[in-house]
This record gives C-alpha cells, structure tokens and sequence, in this order.
C-alpha cells in the first residue's frame, strides 16, 4: 500500500515538472513567432518605402510631376492610388549635387517617415502606426522606429530601420531582455 503512494506522488512530481517545462516551451515559442511577425511586418513596410520612394525622382524630373508613375502602378495594381495618404508625394526630398548624383537634404527623413507610416498602416495615420506598433511590442512605437541609418549614395537609395521589441509575457529566457532589430533594404533611383 505504501508503495503504491510513492509511486503516485513521483508521478505528480515528475507531471508537475514536465508540464512546467512544457508551458515555458510554449510560451517561448509563441513570444518567437510574435517577433518575426512584427519583423516581417515591418521589413515589408520597409520594401514598399524603398520601391516607391526610389520613382519619385524620375516621377518630379522626368514627368513634371503628372502623376503617371503612380497611375501605371496602380493599373498593374502594384501602388495605391490614394496620394493624400503618404504613398506618393509631391515633395522634392532629393537633390542632386554638382556631380550629378542624388543625396538627402532636410525633407528625406520626413518624407521617409511619412512613406513609411503609409506602408505600414496601408494608409493610416501616425497614431496609427503609434497604436499598432506598441500593440507589437515594439518599444516607444513609431518614435522607437530610427530612421538616421538612411541615406542615398551613389544613385541609390538605401533604407534602415533600428527599433527594439520586447517579448510577450515580460519573462526574459537567458536574459536577453529587448531584443534590438536592424532592417535595411536598398533600390536604385530612378533618374533622367
């Protein structure tokens, strides 16, 4: 008889053990699949900024700013055709210097951001993108989202993001605690 309730509460130790285990397990790998959720969320916001911000040029220069750039792709359904929501703009955020190359001046980080923000929210707005990037777990939202990587350079532009998220649950397995995330993309511009 007594054997028979040792062996019963070794089985509720060791059930109590593996099943601790087992929801730690699930935890990590829900908290894991969240992350490349938001970083592939965010890495595709990052493409589309590139791939529209580098027509912009040949749309101003090439064009005069017709707005035919925007109505191809559109077609093609490749652009959204909604130019007062941040995917398309007007703004002349490059400039080229004495050689004839493309660089930034004051109204690329703005533009960028703006493009950014229309990706990202498929047109929303900076609260927006604020609510849904907290709601990710990314840290302080779109103004934890740095931008100061970016830059053009030799006719192309290239694209960086640094932000920080922090996994689910507030538990930190093997302390790596926020985890610290770079995503870049890069597109030559579309000149004359």
């Amino acid at each position: 008889m007594e054997r028979i309730r040792c062996r019963e509460g070794v089985i509720a130790l060791e059930a109590s053990i593996v099943l601790t285990l087992f929801m730690f397990l699930i935890l990590l790998l829900y908290s894991f699949i969240s992350f490349f959720q938001v970083t592939g969320m965010t890495q595709y916001a990052v493409l589309k900024t590139v791939a529209s911000m580098s027509l912009d040029p040949y749309e101003m220069e090439a064009l005069q700013g017709s707005g035919s750039v925007n109505e191809l792709l559109t077609t093609y359904g490749l652009e959204q055709s909604n130019a007062g929501n941040g995917f398309v703009s007007n703004d002349k955020w490059y400039e080229k210097n004495e050689s004839g190359d493309y660089e930034e001046n004051s109204e690329f980080f703005r533009c960028l951001k703006q493009r950014y923000i229309a990706y990202l929210t498929s047109g929303g707005t900076n609260s927006d993108a604020d609510q849904m990037l907290k709601s990710a777990r990314v840290l302080d939202g779109i103004e934890g989202i740095n931008f100061s990587e970016s830059k053009i350079e030799n006719g192309d532009l290239y694209v960086t993001i640094n932000y920080k998220i922090k996994l689910l649950f507030n538990y930190e397995p093997f302390g790596i605690g926020d985890i610290t995330v770079k995503q870049s993309s890069c597109s030559s511009i579309w000149g004359l």
